[in-house]
């Protein structure tokens, strides 16, 4: 199963702002996978190395009807306060559900600068 059929993904965001991130759960041959009584978590790390601790973590919400397979991760401007502008950075979103523990996506998020970011 994969994400958006994307191994790896990418999604940007602007430094500062709330973002939402929409993602399709898939099987390989593109038929929707039931996400019902899935727990999700978007985690977002500075670079793709083991060990390297996350900048931070975000559950995603299962976008109903769960049969449909869309999560939604939502950011928040505090959390795109804590990310660099102009880098990339490591994601992977883990699911868990019925004692199945799987990663189920790779990528990165780009951070782009936004001109209302004062702190930029």
């Amino acid at each position: 199963m994969t994400i958006d059929e994307l191994t790896p993904f990418s999604r940007t965001v602007y430094r500062g702002t709330s973002k939402s991130l929409r993602f399709l759960v898939r099987e390989s041959d593109n038929s929707t996978t039931d996400i019902t009584g899935w727990s999700v978590m978007f985690t977002v790390r500075a670079r793709e190395v083991d060990g390297d601790p996350p900048v931070f973590n975000q559950s995603a919400s299962i976008v109903t009807p769960a049969t449909n397979g869309e999560l939604l991760v939502t950011l928040s401007r505090a959390q795109t306060l804590t990310l660099k502008a102009g880098k990339n950075y490591a994601c992977s979103v883990f699911r868990t559900n019925g004692g199945v523990e799987e990663l189920i996506g790779i990528g990165t998020l780009y951070v782009k600068n936004s001109i209302y970011d004062q702190q930029a």
